[in-house]
Formats: structure tokens, sequence, C-alpha cells
């Protein structure tokens, strides 16, 4: 038997609030290092990521959220470069992820914001406090089976990126080291 239609959308609403997966993480993270020059980077940080992913609304749609924050315990301000707090041995939060994803098929989603990716090429680098993010949009799938073998593909557009360190979006060729006015 089938539900009047709006008895039928907040069945559906109320499952993708359900199925909503939050997620946090707590980090510290102590670095001292005796540079070849002769100078020294120490900073110990205290931080970490919170933020959601719910379930699909009309099966197709969900949203994504999360913060990052990375605030210095001990940060002697001669004794930058860490890469755990901003340049100057700065605190700083983010909202690192904001992105909508669309569902087309099992396992073929369109992601469209601001998001975390790992591919071989665009990935997280998430090897201080807060993981590189990405503004974006792109198609990603696995296709194949068990029997056959997986496979993955994806294609997008990459406009902007956060580094592991920044709470700043800047341009991809900006970022990369192009001359001005090269995009």
């Amino acid at each position: 038997h089938h539900l009047p239609p709006q008895q039928a959308t907040r069945l559906e609403r109320r499952q993708a609030l359900e199925d909503t997966k939050f997620d946090v993480q707590g980090r510290t993270f102590l670095l001292d290092r005796d540079k070849y020059d002769d100078t020294e980077s120490n900073a110990w940080a205290i931080g970490g990521s919170a933020g959601l992913k719910t379930g699909y609304f009309r099966d197709r749609f969900a949203i994504g959220l999360t913060g990052y924050t990375s605030q210095p315990i001990d940060a002697p301000d001669d004794k930058d470069g860490t890469l755990l707090l901003a340049p100057g041995q700065e605190g700083y939060s983010v909202l690192g992820e904001a992105y909508v994803q669309v569902r087309l098929t099992d396992g073929v989603n369109i992601n469209a914001g601001r998001k975390a990716f790992d591919t071989p090429y665009i990935n997280r680098n998430d090897v201080r406090m807060t993981p590189n993010t990405f503004e974006a949009i792109a198609l990603q799938g696995i296709g194949g089976d068990k029997e056959t073998g997986e496979w993955r593909f994806g294609v997008g557009y990459f406009d902007t990126i956060k580094e592991r360190n920044s709470e700043d979006f800047v341009s991809m060729a900006e970022d990369a080291g192009a001359p001005d006015g090269v995009e």
C-alpha cells in the first residue's frame, strides 16, 4: 500500500536524518625539528575536527559539513615553520567541508562544494593537524564487482585548495606556483 505524498516525504526526511553520521576527532601534535640551516621549528598544537554527513534525501541528495581547528599550546614566535599552525604560529579554524553529494546510481556520485578527496593526484595530505580540502565539482564512481575486479573513475574541476595549515582557500594555480595571470 502507498502512503499519502506528505507522509512519504516526512518518512523519507526522517530516514535521511536518522542515517546522518557524526564524526568528531581530537588531535594533538608536538613537532620539534632542527633544520639544515641551523634554525629550529617548534610547536605543540591541539585541535581536530567535527563534522556530519546526512543520509540521502529523496534517495539522491546528501549534505556534508566539517569544521577544523588547530590552536597553539606552546608555539615560540621564533620557531615557526612546523605547518601545525598558520604562519606566525597562529591558531586557525575553518569550515573545510561544506558540500552536496548527488547520488546518480549506486557507486556513482557528484560532489560539489568544499570537500576532502583521496585520489592518487588530489588528496588530503593529512600529516599535520588538518587536511587539505578543495572547492570543486567532481564526478566519482566505482565499477565492477568482486569477481571481475573493482575499478574507480573520476573527473572534476578543482578551483581552490585549503592547505593543511591554513583557513584560506586559494587558487589551485596560485598554490601550484603558476606565474601571475595564469589560471
